[in-house]
């Protein structure tokens, strides 16, 4: 089944706000960095994290729990999705921003490519 959605201009380039029930009922931010208006690509990017949002969810528990114990001694179990990052350019290219307690000046950021993490760190990582 797919669901219409509405697309806006935001601030940060061109923005549309997803469920994805593998992370939260509360919908979230989905913003093409840069872009004016959406294109095919973001719409095919859109559409391959919505049919992947358990394999990213799986990997993302994952790998924050492990930054987490590394960085801050301990779990995250506060974790909140708060945006989503596409790449203009780049296909398949998603950063997860999300906020934590045990963070919340800078949070957690994490960035693939397809289903491959490339990167975690502070929530700037998302969008660099």
């Amino acid at each position: 089944m797919s669901v219409e959605l509405e697309y806006y201009a935001d601030d940060e380039g061109a923005a549309v706000d997803l469920i994805l029930p593998a992370f939260s009922s509360q919908p979230v931010q989905c913003i093409n960095l840069e872009a004016h208006s959406p294109d095919d690509k973001m719409r095919n990017d859109i559409q391959f994290l919505i049919e992947k949002q358990n394999a990213f969810s799986q990997k993302i528990t994952a790998e924050t729990q492990a930054y987490c114990k590394r960085v801050y001694g301990a779990e995250a179990t506060d974790l909140i999705l708060v945006k989503i990052y596409l790449s203009p350019d780049a296909k398949d290219n998603f950063g997860f921003m999300f906020a934590t307690d045990k963070d919340r000046e800078h949070g957690i950021g994490l960035k693939f490519v397809g289903l491959e993490l490339k990167s975690v760190g502070s929530s700037e990582t998302a969008f660099l």
